[in-house]
């Protein structure tokens, strides 16, 4: 009797049961995709001796930008002039320029990429840009010209600015940071895309040891650290604060 009863109530119920089951899972769907980076990571590839690490394309409801970061694995310097970064969109006949910085890169070191596209997108879709870089590489007084493509894959997402600016200082104004094997002098200026983390390592003078990082508007792995870990939501800065050793 028991267990007819146990029957009974189950083929009762049975559609509350899966209709409550549904409820939740559909709940928990939404949650989870509201924010596109957390489901649809950004890939791209360039070749490996340019190994782009990170692409994004965000889009502000009028205009969107669309930035690539890649490293210098050719050993060698490159030099990137005035527009050497070209995006092309599929499925349109119309080509954007932009900038890579730093313009003078050492080998081992990495540049972000920016380009404005005029059109807007819409939030959550997929985009696959193509791009082309133009480089040089020179040896004495010689330089040779490259152009390489590479490609992307992203999601479209919100935001009013893809990038801020970073300045860099030290409190002896002397020494250097070292921003992703690109060294900078104290009080330059650096435009990172937001929420991406870089690799910051802090070389004191002559005579000098590391103490701390101070920052300001910029999120470090560690301010104890000589080799950590820093990324932007806004424009911000970080000191490496120097002691005499």
């Amino acid at each position: 009797m028991r267990a007819q009863s146990a029957i009974e109530f189950l083929s009762t119920y049975a559609w509350a049961f899966i209709i409550v089951a549904l409820f939740i899972a559909t709940i928990t769907l939404l949650v989870t995709i509201k924010n596109p980076q957390e489901y649809s990571p950004s890939s791209c590839y360039i070749t490996p001796e340019l190994l782009c690490s990170q692409s994004v394309f965000y889009t502000n409801m009028t205009a969107s930008t669309f930035g690539i970061v890649f490293s210098n694995n050719l050993g060698t310097p490159l030099y990137l002039p005035n527009n050497a970064f070209t995006v092309y969109l599929p499925y349109t006949s119309y080509s954007y320029t932009g900038t890579c910085l730093p313009s003078s890169l050492p080998k081992g070191g990495t540049a972000t990429c920016m380009a404005k596209i005029k059109n807007a997108y819409s939030i959550g879709v997929q985009i696959n840009p193509y791009f082309k870089i133009q480089y040089s590489v020179c040896s004495g007084k010689s330089c040779q010209t490259f152009n390489t493509t590479g490609t992307s894959s992203d999601i479209v997402f919100y935001s009013k600015s893809i990038f801020s600016n970073l300045l860099l200082l030290t409190s002896t104004g002397t020494g250097n940071v070292i921003l992703n094997g690109v060294v900078y002098p104290s009080n330059s200026v650096v435009p990172l895309i937001n929420n991406i983390k870089y690799n910051i390592y802090a070389q004191p003078p002559n005579g000098y040891t590391f103490n701390s990082w101070i920052p300001s508007n910029a999120v470090l792995g560690s301010t104890a650290l000589q080799s950590t870990t820093v990324y932007l939501t806004q424009n911000g800065s970080v000191e490496a604060a120097f002691t005499p050793s």
